[in-house]
């Protein structure tokens, strides 16, 4: 886990675990109860599974406009950086 006294460390994991399409790992970094809220419908996730729910969610949106996900190990946040 990331060093509790250096917030940006949990967001680094969190962006890492998402480019990777770990949801899980993406849970572990998040506290319990998780509340997502997002411009996507429903708009608002919440409670132990709101991670896992949402990028499950993510990747329905994503299929239905015909957006993949980048293949793992590109930055999807910081596509200058790959």
């Amino acid at each position: 886990m990331p060093d509790p006294n250096d917030p940006m460390a949990s967001v680094r994991l969190y962006i890492d675990t998402f480019n990777n399409g770990d949801a899980k790992a993406m849970a572990a970094v998040c506290s319990d109860p998780m509340q997502i809220l997002d411009g996507m419908a429903p708009h608002i996730w919440q409670g132990p599974t709101a991670t896992e729910d949402w990028y499950r969610d993510v990747l329905t949106e994503g299929e239905h406009l015909g957006v993949g996900l980048p293949p793992a190990g590109v930055d999807a946040i910081h596509p200058s950086s790959n």
